[in-house]
């Protein structure tokens, strides 16, 4: 499943109900759909922050792992946005999340922008209790 939306900040809340409704139907368990969420909610919003045009979400669901990739179509280089933050400790702790989170995060860069792929382990995948794959 894809979705491409603009790089900002509008297009984070699409993105993570769709992931929501993608992984729903897919019968993961909530707190499945809880992280994945948040996984796409911490990439994208880094999308929205640093990326320039466009940003596409792909979902696949393996048999042995959900694939989560988030692409930016910014090239190598500067933000897009750039801001004074006036709480520092708020931010930057969006990777640290994702790979805490994720069984493996893999970042790509090249001048076509940024790709992050990451591996997650549904619970579900375990028991063999995933009805439909994608």
């Amino acid at each position: 499943m894809v979705l491409v939306l603009p790089s900002q900040g509008t297009s984070v809340p699409v993105f993570r109900h769709f992931a929501r409704v993608v992984v729903g139907d897919w019968g993961l368990l909530e707190q499945d759909q809880d992280s994945i969420a948040l996984i796409v909610s911490e990439l994208t919003g880094n999308t929205a922050q640093y990326g320039h045009v466009t940003t596409t979400l792909t979902l696949q669901n393996d048999q042995d792992a959900l694939r989560i990739e988030v692409a930016d179509s910014g090239g190598i280089g500067q933000p897009r946005h750039q801001r004074v933050d006036d709480f520092p400790a708020e931010h930057g702790r969006g990777m640290g999340i994702v790979e805490h989170l994720a069984q493996r995060v893999e970042v790509h860069q090249n001048h076509n922008g940024r790709t992050v792929r990451v591996s997650f382990q549904s619970h579900a995948h375990g028991r063999g209790s995933v009805a439909n794959r994608g």
